[in-house]
């Protein structure tokens, strides 16, 4: 009867006492934000990078992506109308690029220029260790 009521307690106790833990399977965690889309030529403003010009060495592909293998995106009209608006060409196949921005806890302010037209301007909230990914 006493291990009736002790064994609810003791459950409550060990849950109330238990601590936070967040496993990472990298040597450093990194709190970044992954870009991806049609990112050359773009100038990207933040508070730890700051590019004039995105290159192609600047871009990483993704290892989950075969590099032989060319995503199909098939666009909206109004998509396309946007691409065209933005002086980019409405591609039908169009490998996927990557970059990599790294970011400290807490808010961060990216801008992001094509052409001289400010085309992303926002404040991003990350926790330590947190990658959010962002299409452009």
């Amino acid at each position: 009867m006493l291990l009736k009521y002790l064994t609810p307690i003791f459950c409550i106790f060990l849950v109330c006492c238990g601590s936070f833990s967040q496993i990472s399977t990298e040597l450093k965690e990194q709190t970044a934000i992954i870009f991806e889309g049609d990112l050359k030529g773009i100038k990207l403003e933040s508070k730890l990078l700051s590019i004039n010009k995105v290159k192609s060495s600047d871009l990483f592909k993704d290892e989950s992506i075969n590099s032989k293998v060319k995503v199909k995106k098939v666009f909206t009209k109004k998509q396309i109308e946007k691409r065209i608006k933005d002086g980019l060409s409405p591609e039908f196949m169009k490998k996927i690029e990557f970059l990599k921005v790294p970011c400290e806890k807490g808010y961060n302010e990216i801008v992001i220029y094509r052409h001289g037209k400010k085309i992303f301007d926002e404040k991003i909230y990350l926790s330590s260790g947190q990658t959010r990914r962002i299409r452009l």
